[in-house]
């Protein structure tokens, strides 16, 4: 049995060989490191990029909205300006406070002379039924004389 333990060849593997089998995987590595950079650089500029065009299409959105809203405006202001032109032809015609006061103050006017008139036709219709008695004395006085005067 030992000659067989000696008789068996043994290979003796040096660590030159190796050496090369490290630097191919080093030269590998350094590849790969270059890859990842190279993937990472990509990645970045893609998310770039990306957060850009976001930001162009909420800028977009945003100015978008705001001239829907400079017109939501306009159109509120055109509105409120019919309004009040709609307004102004109601009103044309009706009279102002002014109008009103110097209407008022006609009336008062009116009122006063109606004061006096009928302060006048109340003196007139005494006057006239002391003028109704008086006739009525004298038609008495009338038909009295006329009875005598007759009678004579």
């Amino acid at each position: 049995m030992c000659a067989l333990a000696f008789s068996t060849p043994f290979t003796f593997v040096s660590c030159k060989d190796y050496d090369s089998d490290i630097s191919r995987i080093d030269n590998v590595d350094t590849e790969l490191t270059k890859q990842v950079s190279a993937l990472q650089t990509a990645l970045d500029a893609t998310k770039a990029e990306a957060a850009k065009k976001a930001a162009d299409e909420a800028i977009t959105a945003a100015n978008s909205a705001q001239a829907q809203a400079e017109l939501a405006k306009q159109a509120a202001a055109d509105a409120k300006a019919a309004a009040i032109k709609e307004a102004q032809k109601l009103m044309e015609g009706v009279a102002t406070q002014e109008d009103l006061k110097a209407l008022a103050s006609t009336v008062e006017g009116i009122e006063k002379d109606l004061n006096k008139l009928s302060a006048e036709v109340d003196a007139l219709i005494k006057y006239n039924q002391a003028l109704d008695i008086q006739l009525k004395a004298l038609e008495e006085f009338k038909t009295l004389v006329t009875t005598k005067l007759v009678g004579i």
